[in-house]
């Protein structure tokens, strides 16, 4: 959510990776999610080849939850009136994108830096694409559990439990952001 600093020197979401929607027209409707998946699908690796990659994931603040869900998963999509006259089909193209909604308190909560209650992220499916890399201590892939025993006087025994993991952005071509506002 900091949109830390790539390797290349670039933030993680921006106009220089092309995976970054800002502009009033970035919050979370029908048109904004639809150019969104276009600029996911329009990927390229560095030899500017397609990196055909489908989104998968839908992430959103908990305030984004139900309009995610109306947009995604009903299988009409009903316009509202407007300046535009455009005659739509009454099907819900989105619904068919078999994207997953995930929500978070934490996009959201103003202790975390980069929190917004109107930004909201396209995912990769995982596995298909390295976007996140996760390092273990020593390659340890387990938690470490240690027992001690108490003093004398004391009945029982104590557990201490630790994991020691790493995780870091690896490849910003498998996620999009989208600010959701004008700023």
């Amino acid at each position: 959510m900091a949109n830390p600093t790539m390797v290349d020197g670039k933030p993680l979401f921006s106009s220089n990776h092309k995976n970054l929607l800002t502009g009033a027209t970035s919050a979370l409707s029908a048109d904004s999610l639809k150019k969104a998946i276009k600029v996911f699908l329009d990927q390229t690796d560095a030899d500017g080849q397609p990196v055909n990659v489908e989104p998968s994931i839908l992430l959103v603040p908990t305030g984004l939850k139900f309009l995610a869900q109306e947009l995604t998963q009903g299988p009409t999509l009903v316009m509202s009136g407007g300046a535009e006259n455009t005659i739509r089909p009454s099907v819900n193209v989105l619904a068919n994108q078999g994207l997953t909604i995930v929500s978070s308190p934490y996009l959201s909560n103003a202790k975390y830096a980069g929190a917004s209650e109107t930004a909201w992220y396209l995912f990769g499916k995982p596995g298909t694409v390295d976007t996140f890399e996760i390092g273990y201590l020593k390659g340890k892939r387990t938690p470490t559990v240690e027992r001690g025993d108490l003093d004398f006087n004391v009945l029982g025994i104590w557990f201490r439990v630790y994991f020691d993991v790493g995780i870091r952005e690896q490849d910003h071509r498998g996620m999009v952001k989208s600010n959701g506002a004008a700023a």
